[in-house]
């Protein structure tokens, strides 16, 4: 079907290139950039302009056809689809198909279409996929498909986005000790002051402070309503457990 003479495409040099380049397999992206578009909307506004529109299923641009009322005209960008398209068109005559595609005759047009994957159906009239091809390429989708399953199980931990935190969790293993007491000290996590039963028989120990300490003791005690012994007593314990005492003070706690 002819176009009308205002849709005609046209085929300058900058039009050619860009189809060249899209057959190639780029994207309208780096044409768009390498053109001198601001982005690919602006290279479709541009071909729009030369009477071409974009095919999705080939990734490429092609030209505008008119739509007949009886059917709408398709543009295959692809030989073996334009062949399939020409039998139909054709009723199955692939003798007229093979002219119009330049083969010698039907034979060699068969010829191209098995190496294709191709078989001709007679119930339909016309060209299609083999079961052969079929198969094949459901095995190896199936392949596929076990290939990554067999990656994924061989790379448990290879999960991207967490390597950075692995320092951190070999901190957190070597002080899991500390860490599990921290989480499970009922008293610092209440704010409550523990109290300790220890062991032996109650005796005087005179220390000098700085006044200014001392005044912080006292009101220390009286806010918390608890006596300065228990004060120091409960002081002394942590201290002890906190910088290389606490098996010592673990020991002397159970000993009760």
């Amino acid at each position: 079907m002819e176009m009308d003479e205002k849709n005609q495409p046209i085929f300058n040099e900058r039009v050619k290139e860009i189809i060249k380049e899209l057959s190639k397999g780029r994207t309208r992206e780096e044409l768009a950039s390498e053109f001198g578009f601001k982005n690919y909307k602006t290279l479709d506004c541009y071909m729009r302009r030369k009477h071409f529109t974009w095919d999705k299923i080939n990734k490429n641009y092609v030209p505008k056809v008119q739509k007949s009322k009886a059917k709408e005209v398709q543009y295959i960008n692809g030989k073996v689809e334009r062949i399939i398209q020409l039998v139909k068109e054709n009723e199955g005559d692939v003798r007229e198909c093979a002219k119009k595609m330049g083969f010698q005759d039907h034979k060699q047009l068969a010829s191209y279409m098995a190496s294709k994957g191709y078989t001709w159906d007679t119930e339909k009239g016309c060209y299609t996929r083999s079961n052969l091809q079929i198969e094949e390429a459901v095995v190896q989708s199936k392949e596929s498909i076990i290939e990554k399953e067999e990656e994924i199980q061989l790379k448990p931990n290879s999960i991207e986005g967490l390597d950075r935190y692995l320092p951190l969790l070999r901190k957190l293993e070597a002080n899991y000790e500390q860490l599990e007491e921290l989480l499970t000290n009922k008293h610092l996590s209440s704010g409550q002051i523990p109290t300790f039963t220890i062991p032996g028989v109650s005796g005087t120990k005179t220390v000098q402070m700085i006044n200014s300490l001392n005044v912080l003791i006292q009101e220390f005690a009286v806010q918390k309503n608890i006596s300065q012994r228990r004060v120091f007593e409960v002081a002394l314990i942590e201290f002890f457990q906190k910088y290389g005492f606490k098996r010592e003070i673990d020991s002397l706690l159970k000993s009760y």
